[in-house]
């Protein structure tokens, strides 16, 4: 799922200008048909699936303003936003949650750029957003966009690590499929069932399943060194000793140079696509930003929708994940 983060700073004028952190995700929750509703009219809220957008903001702040009252906070909070649109049957709702605090402060009925924007010049405005230093998105240009023209040539745009590794692994399925379609078909039967292995990381495997993969990829050389690049590219982002934007840059196009020499068109896309994007997926190493932190609340929320066999009313879901997840709890 997509994701922006910003960083904002503002002073405390309680504790003596004292800053504390607070970190934003803004993510998808998919809406679509369910059975038990089909004789019902209109959409459903329902499962978020794999294929949900979303866009993440992480905040310096110091207090939170509700209702005409402050509330001083004093430890790091970490914000998530689930952002939603509307694709044929489905809809994407967005969703602010404060992951220090465990509460959902909002939930935004579309991702719609204009919606996303509206929002952000609003608390900009009103000073919720006024110092923000960082924003990290998903590879989709309403966010970018919506956050460039908020915030300014002045804020640093950065595409999430975890978004890039889905992108390519969807990359990979397809270029291991272009591999497999030239082989034998006893070749073919060898490796039906090993799908998982090609999108695990080893330290996920059993130990047996290491050893058979191993063996796999060495009676199949080329899709070996598929495997190998996808593991080159995690190395990159995983490694501490890049320092900044410049040198993950470098990094990134010797590691593009070598998957072009394996001559995969699905490979050849994804490259092109990081080539697109390479300045703000490069942003990642000046602060390794992510919203790899949100899942647990996607999930707290994503569960209403479950227990609910959907819901019919934006409104409802809003005011029920406000209910459930809205308290501050301290």
């Amino acid at each position: 799922m997509p994701a922006l983060r910003t960083v904002f700073q503002s002073a405390d004028p309680v504790h003596g200008g004292r800053v504390a952190r607070h970190r934003t995700t803004l993510g998808a929750s998919r809406r679509v048909d369910s059975p038990q509703r089909r004789g019902q009219r209109g959409s459903v809220l329902w499962n978020p699936g794999e294929d949900s957008r979303g866009v993440v903001l992480r905040l310096h702040r110091t207090t939170a303003t509700t209702g005409g009252t402050s509330t001083t906070r004093t430890d790091p909070p970490h914000w998530d936003r689930r952002v939603v649109s509307e694709k044929r049957h489905r809809q994407f709702v967005a969703v602010i949650v404060d992951h220090d605090h465990g509460c959902v402060l909002d939930v935004l009925e579309n991702r719609e750029k204009v919606t996303v924007l509206v929002y952000l010049k609003q608390q900009k405005e009103q000073g919720l957003l006024k110092h923000v230093e960082e924003v990290t998105s998903d590879m989709w240009d309403a966010y970018v966009e919506a956050a460039r023209e908020a915030f300014g040539a002045g804020v640093r745009i950065t595409i999430d690590r975890f978004h890039v590794m889905k992108n390519f692994q969807d990359s990979l399925t397809s270029a291991r499929r272009e591999i497999q379609r030239e082989l034998p078909a006893e070749a073919k039967a060898r490796l039906k069932g090993s799908r998982w292995w090609w999108l695990t990381n080893p330290e996920n495997m059993r130990a047996e399943d290491r050893e058979s993969f191993a063996r796999l990829r060495e009676e199949f050389p080329k899709l070996g060194q598929l495997w190998e690049q996808r593991e080159r590219l995690r190395a990159i982002f995983e490694d501490t000793a890049i320092g900044t934007p410049v040198e993950g840059r470098k990094r990134l196009e010797r590691w593009m140079n070598d998957v072009g020499k394996l001559g995969l068109s699905a490979l050849e896309k994804f490259c092109k696509t990081l080539s697109n994007w390479m300045d703000k997926i490069a942003n990642h190493f000046h602060s390794r930003s992510s919203n790899g932190r949100t899942e647990g609340f996607n999930h707290g929320l994503r569960a209403i929708l479950w227990r609910a066999s959907g819901m019919l009313n934006f409104k409802n879901f809003r005011l029920r994940g406000l209910d459930r997840f809205g308290k501050v709890t301290i």
